[in-house]
């Protein structure tokens, strides 16, 4: 820029070119402090915070950061009868599983549920073949970054992805529900919130677990509280903006008359609470 046009500008607008230039985050690590100060300053709800955070986070996080572990995968033999694959699809009430061979270091194919079911309403009689209705498998690293394997999902319009390891034996898998969950948090349907336990509980004698998406208005009706939600929407996010960092698991923070301790974090928010009367009010 010429300096004497520089000189001859507005001295309100220089300032204005000034923090637009120079203020701006150069960095991911400037531009999240930036997001938590605006949060704080109450000019960011909590839930857009989460979801920029999140934003960075899947440019971060890796394929085995999040991926179910090959042990703890739901998989479909691919020798199985027509009787077992419908038993497997009505008990874990899932839309796409793994066809393994066996061995469940070696995925064959993924098999969704409807095409099972279709099959089944449309041709009862025919011979039942997994191998005619399964896909081939989307594999992919486990050093793959989220924000490239969201790509591919959309690209390839696939929903589940085989994750691989140095060896080329499977490791776990991941869905394109798992990615979108660390930008937007939990994501549950119908069948997730029939089967999940209370949001606040008795665990032992004068203590509660708590989820920390349990609303702030929730909590003060069950313990007949007043709590300051401090521009915050859940008990989580209130503990969290308290202790002013991510705790580590067992750390605790005292608001009103109880005591928070970190029951269980995940890569960027508190998830389970232990609450118990603080000795000042009891």
């Amino acid at each position: 820029m010429n300096l004497k046009f520089w000189q001859n500008l507005d001295s309100r607008i220089r300032r204005w070119v000034w923090r637009r230039v120079w203020m701006q985050p150069k960095t991911q690590d400037e531009a999240r402090t930036l997001i938590r100060e605006l949060h704080w300053r109450d000019l960011l709800s909590e839930s857009l915070r989460n979801m920029l955070e999140g934003a960075f986070n899947i440019s971060r996080l890796r394929a085995s950061d999040i991926m179910i572990p090959r042990s703890e995968m739901k998989v479909i033999q691919i020798d199985a009868s027509r009787e077992d694959v419908i038993e497997s699809v009505i008990q874990h009430g899932h839309s796409r599983y793994p066809v393994i061979d066996d061995d469940r270091g070696v995925v064959e194919g993924i098999l969704l549920a409807k095409d099972v079911l279709t099959r089944v309403g449309a041709s009862e009689n025919r011979d039942f073949s997994i191998k005619d209705m399964m896909l081939p498998p989307h594999t992919l690293p486990e050093s793959k970054r989220l924000s490239s394997l969201l790509r591919d999902f959309q690209h390839k319009r696939s929903h589940m992805g085989i994750v691989i390891n140095e060896y080329g034996e499977a490791s776990g898998l991941v869905t394109i529900e798992d990615v979108l969950e660390e930008i937007v948090g939990e994501i549950e349907d119908e069948h997730d919130r029939e089967m999940e336990s209370p949001s606040i509980r008795v665990v032992g004698e004068g203590h509660h677990e708590v989820n920390a998406t349990v609303p702030i208005a929730d909590f003060n009706r069950h313990f007949k509280s007043s709590l300051d939600p401090a521009g915050q929407e859940t008990i989580g996010g209130l503990v969290l903006k308290k202790i002013g960092y991510l705790p580590a698991i067992e750390e605790q923070v005292e608001i009103g008359r109880f005591v928070f301790t970190v029951v269980r974090v995940s890569d960027r928010r508190i998830r389970l609470l232990d609450v118990s009367r603080a000795p000042s009010g009891r």
